[in-house]
């Protein structure tokens, strides 16, 4: 008989929580004004960590702030995009929200990735805006991000191995694209949303849904499912 007990959740949190006004036609299609969708993705994020933190000893959440529908500039920015930065109101929220759940640790990453550290697996998150691609899931850019991560992080390595813990990775964790894939280097989760008909002109499609996997300590990964909400 075989007992594994989960004493530890991580939720990881990659942007695209609001529409924002970034192009003119979310402007006037969007479903209620910014500042209203700021207030209630907080809300709900807080409401379904509330639902899941009794069923767990401890509960890290990892949100990571820049995206690119939650900017304030016309144009992605470089530096300090992950502060100006809607979600970062969501994030600052969402900690006031969760604040009396003594089991439940948010981490809010006003930047543009970040390692993580998940029951032994080192996960290099990001929201994946920056990675160049057209009609579909552009597969080759993906590669190249990665591969280009993992050349300047090995090099730092190389320099100073202690700074492996920190910045070295197993896996590149992202969302961006709204369509849940994953292979063993990286992986992009279900969008909450779905796809839209933005995503549709590029050759996307796919259902509302939510990505979950178990982390052993020994083994990595397993039992990943893809939930269509």
């Amino acid at each position: 008989k075989l007992a594994y007990r989960i004493e530890e959740a991580s939720v990881i949190i990659t942007g695209d929580l609001i529409s924002g006004d970034i192009h003119d036609e979310l402007r006037i299609t969007n479903a209620y004004p910014t500042p209203v969708q700021v207030v209630e993705s907080a809300k709900d994020i807080a409401e379904q960590i509330q639902v899941i933190a009794p069923h767990f000893r401890k509960v890290k959440v990892h949100f990571i702030t820049e995206d690119n529908h939650s900017r304030l500039t016309k144009k992605p920015q470089a530096k300090e995009a992950g502060m100006n930065s809607l979600n970062y109101l969501v994030g600052s929220m969402l900690q006031a929200y969760t604040a009396s759940l003594s089991n439940v640790q948010m981490n809010i990453y006003p930047m543009h990735e970040k390692v993580i550290h998940v029951n032994g697996r080192q996960y290099l998150i990001c929201h994946g805006h920056d990675v160049k691609g057209w009609m579909g899931i552009p597969w080759y850019s993906i590669e190249r991000k990665v591969g280009r991560e993992a050349q300047a992080r090995l090099q730092l390595i190389m320099q100073d191995i202690e700074k492996a813990k920190d910045i070295g990775f197993h896996k590149y964790i992202f969302g961006h694209w709204h369509t849940a894939f994953d292979i063993s280097l990286y992986s992009c989760g279900a969008s909450l949303s779905g796809t839209d008909a933005y995503d549709h002109q590029a050759g996307r499609h796919a259902a509302p849904g939510q990505s979950v996997w178990l982390v052993h300590p020994t083994h990595g990964e397993f039992n990943r499912t893809n939930f269509v909400l």
